[in-house]
C-alpha cells in the first residue's frame, strides 16, 4: 500500500491514535483497514451503522503502512446509506457520516458521536422455522442462496440465513428483509469454507448459538455447502435438506476435502436437491434417501416494465472467473459491429489485451439495477469454458435473461432443462457463438420476447420453493 498514509485517512483517538481507511461502503456492507500506533491485543473492532451493531474480527494484513501494522475488517451485511457510522477499538472511538458510491471509496465526513444502539429478535416457541446454511453472505447480489431463501420463507414462520458473516461477526441478529433474519454468532471468525472444516469447538459454539435463537421450534435446515453438516447435525428437532448447487470439490479455490461430508449428507438428509442432471446422478451414487431435481430459476417477468426501445447492447451478467472465455466475449462483440457488449459483475481475473473497445465493464450492481439493465439489452450471453465443473452448472443468469425478454447464447453446460426453452442457443466454438449472437440480435421480435417471458413465468423461485416444501412435507 506504499509508505505514506492514504489521503482519505481518519483518526481514532488522539495524535498517536490509529489511522482508519474505509475502502468500501454499499448495500453489501462496509470494509477497510486500521493502522494502530502499536500492535493490538484485542483483535476486534466494534462497528455501528444505524441500528446494526456488531463486533468484526481484525485480520492482520501482510502489508505495512508507514511502518505500522495493517489490520483488515469487513462487515458483510446489507446496510443502508448514507449512514452514521461509529467504530471503536479498545478505548478509542470515532464517529463518521459515510456516503456510499457505486465506484470508488466512500465519502467520509466527521460526525457528532451518537450512543451505541442495538436491537434483538426472537421467535415464538411454537414457530416452524427454516435455517439456511449457505456458502455466501446475504448481500446485494441475488444468487440461488438468497432467491430460494426468500421464496421458501413464505412457507415458514421464521427464517434464519447464515453465511460466512454469521460466523465472523458478533452481535444482535440483523433483519435483512421481511421474514429473513441473519444471526451473528461470531463462533468461527477465521473460518474459510474453501480451506478447512469447522473445528469441533466452532461447530459446537455455532450450533449452541442457533439453538438459543430457535428455542423449541421445529426446524428444517437447508444446507448449501457440505462443511455446514457439522453444525446441522447438532441441532435438535431438525429435518435436513441438502441443496446441492455445485460440484463443490471442483471449484478452483476450494482446497478442503468435501466428499466425505457430502456422502454423509446424502445419507442423512430427508431430502437431497440437485440443480442439474450431473449433480442428481452424483447424489444417487452417494446413496441419497430421496432426490429432487430442482433447477435454478428467475424472478417473475414483468413485461410492462420493459422499455419500448432496447439499446444496441449485448449483456453478460455475473462474476468473471477463470472459467470465463474471453475469446467468446470478443466473438460476441464482432457479431454485431454496432452493439455495445456490457459486462455487469466483478472481474476476478486479469483482462487479456486487445479486447474490443465496445466491450464495457460496468462493475457490480445491486439486483434491481441489474434486472433493469437486462431489460434494456437485446441478447444475453454466457461464454464459459467447458470443464467438469461447468458440466454440472445450471446458470441462474439464463433464467434472468429470459425473464427480461432476452434470447440466450451459451456454451454447453449442465443446463439440460434450459436447452428446450424458447430463445436458447448452445454454441460449441467461437464461430458458432458469433453466428448465434448475430442471429439472436437480428431476428428476435417482440412476439419472441413475450414467449421467453411466458416460459420464465413458469420457472420462478416461488415454484421451486413450493415443490421442495411439498416433497419435504409429503
Amino acid at each position: 500500500m506504499g509508505s505514506a498514509p492514504p489521503l482519505t485517512i481518519h483518526w481514532i483517538g488522539g495524535v498517536r491514535g490509529a489511522w482508519l481507511y474505509l475502502d468500501r461502503a454499499g448495500p453489501g456492507g462496509l470494509g477497510g483497514w486500521i493502522a494502530p500506533d502499536k500492535p493490538l491485543e484485542l483483535m476486534w473492532i466494534e462497528v455501528q451503522c444505524g441500528l446494526v451493531r456488531v463486533q468484526a474480527p481484525l485480520m492482520l494484513d501482510g502489508e505495512r503502512l508507514a511502518g505500522r501494522l495493517l489490520y483488515r475488517f469487513d462487515v458483510n451485511l446489507p446496510l443502508s446509506w448514507p449512514a452514521h457510522v461509529k467504530l471503536a477499538t479498545a478505548d478509542k472511538t470515532l464517529s463518521l457520516f459515510v456516503f456510499a458510491r457505486r465506484k470508488g471509496a466512500p465519502i467520509v465526513l466527521p460526525a457528532t458521536p451518537v450512543p451505541w444502539q442495538t436491537s434483538e429478535r426472537s421467535i415464538a416457541s411454537y414457530a416452524r422455522a427454516l435455517v439456511v446454511l449457505a456458502p455466501i453472505d446475504w448481500s446485494f447480489r441475488r444468487q440461488r442462496s438468497q432467491q430460494l431463501t426468500l421464496a421458501l420463507s413464505k412457507h415458514y414462520e421464521a427464517t434464519y440465513y447464515l453465511g460466512p458473516a454469521s460466523l465472523r461477526l458478533k452481535g444482535a441478529s440483523v433483519e435483512a428483509e421481511e421474514r429473513i433474519v441473519l444471526p451473528l454468532l461470531g463462533s468461527a471468525p477465521d473460518l474459510d469454507f474453501a480451506e478447512r472444516r469447522f473445528s469441533a469447538e466452532e461447530a459446537r459454539a455455532c450450533s449452541e448459538g442457533l439453538i438459543a435463537l430457535l428455542g423449541n421450534a421445529s426446524v428444517d435446515v437447508l444446507i448449501q455447502f457440505p462443511s455446514w453438516r457439522d453444525v446441522a447435525t447438532r441441532l435438535r428437532r431438525a429435518s435436513i435438506v441438502y441443496d446441492c448447487i455445485d460440484d463443490h470439490g471442483r471449484l478452483p479455490h476450494v482446497t478442503t476435502p468435501l466428499e466425505g461430508d457430502e456422502r454423509a449428507l446424502a445419507l442423512e438428509a430427508e431430502l437431497s436437491v440437485a440443480t442439474s442432471e450431473a449433480l442428481e446422478r452424483r447424489l444417487i451414487l452417494f446413496g441419497a434417501r430421496s432426490v429432487l431435481r430442482s433447477p435454478n430459476a428467475g424472478v417473475a417477468p414483468n413485461p410492462d416494465a420493459w422499455p419500448h426501445y432496447r439499446d444496441a447492447a449485448i449483456v453478460y451478467l455475473g462474476a468473471i472467473e477463470e472459467w470465463f472465455d474471453f475469446t467468446l466475449l470478443e466473438a460476441a462483440a464482432q457479431a454485431v459491429p454496432e452493439a455495445e457488449v456490457r459486462v455487469i459483475g466483478a472481474c476476478n481475473v486479469t483482462l487479456p489485451p486487445g479486447l474490443s473497445r465496445r466491450i464495457r465493464f460496468m462493475g457490480e450492481m445491486d439486483h434491481a439495477s441489474a434486472m433493469r439493465a437486462l431489460s434494456h439489452a437485446r441478447v444475453g450471453i454466457i461464454p464459459f469454458r467447458r470443464s467438469a465443473l461447468i458440466d454440472a452448472v445450471d446458470p441462474v443468469k439464463a433464467y434472468e435473461y429470459l425473464a427480461a425478454g432476452l434470447p440466450v447464447v451459451m456454451t454447453p453446460m449442465g443446463a439440460g432443462h434450459l436447452t428446450d426453452a424458447p430463445g436458447v442457443s448452445v454454441a460449441h466454438d467461437a464461430a458458432s457463438f458469433r453466428a448465434a449472437v448475430a442471429r439472436a440480435y437480428g431476428e428476435t421480435q417482440p412476439t419472441d420476447r413475450a414467449a421467453f417471458a411466458a416460459w420464465a413465468q413458469r420457472e420462478t423461485w416461488d415454484a421451486r420453493a413450493a415443490a421442495i416444501v411439498a416433497r419435504l412435507r409429503d
